[in-house]
This record gives structure tokens, sequence and C-alpha cells, in this order.
């Protein structure tokens, strides 16, 4: 048990030490399994001493997030973003307590700028609002491919707001964003939460001029498919984040990569 529990341990004469112990007790099971035919199949002990063996070294969750966002920028493949991803999610996987714990919720505050959203599974037959740069929110489905969409997140007031920009330069108005957002809460795990968007804006230049809330009220009635997935509960779990790089699902299937903006004026 203890040379299990030495991962952490910075010594590397230490680790060949116990590597080698390890070899040393692979090869004796391994032996003992070869002259007793009725040893024909390993131990547990044996398996879980040859997947110590193979297992890899510590990884750079630097290096695989700037792969992450390399494969994110290319576009055209969705099962190389995918494995960035899943290889992020093994390395450094979010907290369990992100929600529960006060301190670790506020690393989710703030602004994050969408790189990807697509599939879960490459090749998957998926509905409208579980594919590649299109966002689902509450029934409010727009298309991300030309523009990459913000998400405000406001932990302490509990809300969420996804912003994509309609047109940079409107003459006489400007720059149009079309807003939704809503409250957040828990959901069944503290990685999980559970959104309800209730609020469609639209804002130029910074200024609301339009703001309609009876329209989510209308969708669920009319398009509860739209809204729900495989669950009662439209949810998103973050199952990476570090202070530049978010992964989530969602409860329709898709995968989220998003990017940490720093700029406010974005």
């Amino acid at each position: 048990a203890r040379i299990f529990n030495r991962d952490d341990d910075d010594d590397a004469e230490m680790r060949w030490s116990q590597r080698g112990g390890l070899v040393a007790c692979a090869l004796v099971l391994n032996i003992s399994s070869a002259l007793n035919p009725l040893s024909a199949q390993k131990t547990a002990f044996g398996k879980t001493l040859d997947a110590l063996l193979r297992r890899a070294p510590p990884v750079d969750a630097g290096a695989l997030e700037a792969a992450a966002k390399r494969a994110a920028l290319d576009r055209d493949d969705d099962a190389a973003v995918l494995a960035a991803v899943a290889a992020l999610e093994r390395a450094s996987p979010a907290s369990e307590r992100l929600l529960d714990d006060p301190s670790e919720a506020q690393r989710l505050a703030g602004r994050w700028r969408l790189l990807s959203t697509l599939a879960a599974e490459v090749g998957t037959d998926v509905t409208e609002t579980a594919r590649r740069d299109v966002v689902n929110a509450s029934g409010v489905v727009l298309e991300t491919s030309a523009n990459q969409p913000l998400q405000i997140v406001d932990v302490d007031a509990g809300r969420v707001a996804n912003e994509i920009t309609v047109s940079d330069n409107v003459p006489l108005v400007g720059r149009i964003v079309v807003r939704v957002s809503g409250p957040f809460a828990r959901g069944e795990n503290a990685r999980r939460a559970e959104v309800s968007f209730d609020e469609l804006s639209v804002l130029a230049s910074g200024r609301r001029i339009f703001q309609v809330r009876w329209i989510f009220d209308v969708l669920r009635s009319l398009r509860p498919d739209l809204l729900n997935g495989n669950q009662s509960v439209p949810w998103l779990e973050t199952t990476y984040l570090s202070d530049t790089l978010r992964v989530g699902r969602g409860n329709k299937g898709s995968v989220f990569l998003l990017e940490r903006v720093r700029d406010e004026k974005a």
C-alpha cells in the first residue's frame, strides 16, 4: 500500500527502486504462473502490478491544453479535439467539490470564449442542438461558426449568460450582440450545473435595446425536446478546469471547450 501511494515522491532514485520492486514481483508471479498449470490466469494482484508498470509518466497539462486549442482551431478533425479533451479529463479532472466549495466555484467565474462545441462521439447521429458550432440555450439555438460566443459566469449571483455577436458594425448602431441568460444551481453532483435560461436580450454597443422573457415559456411548451435532452433539467458538467481552459459536457451529448477571456472589453 505504501508503494502505491508514493506517486508524489520527487526522489527519482526512490521511484526507480519502487519500480524495480514491482518488476521483481511481476516476474515472480509470471514465473509461478508458468510453472503451475492450474494458474493459467493472472491473479488480480498481478494484473494490478502490470497496470502500474504500464502507467504513463506525469502529464504536462499545459501541453495538453495547447494541443486541445490547436485541434479546436483546426476545425477539421473532431477526433483530435475529442482525444485532446479526454486526455485533459484523465490528467486533471475538475474538483469533485466544484460547486460545493465556494473557493473552487469562484474558479468558474468570469468570461469564457467558446473555442469548440461538437458531438461527444465522432460520427454520431446527433440532433441539431448537439452538433459542432451550435449552442442551445433552453430552446434558443445559436449558430456559432461565424463568431465565437462568450459565456459569462457570475458565481455570486448564480447566473450564466451566453453572448454571440451578430454584427460587428451596424451603421448608427455599432456592434449587435444577442444574449441569453438565466440562473444555475448545483445538479446531481458538484461538477454539474443545472441551467434554466429565462431572458433573451439584444444589445447595441453594450446597451440593451430589446429584452423578452416569455419566449422561454413558449418554447418549453412547444418543443420540450429542445430544452431537456435526455434529462428533465438541462445541465452542463465541468470535467476539466484550469485558470485558462475549461471543458464541459452537456445533457444533449455535446462537448464544449472554452478559453478564459482576460480582456474585459471583449
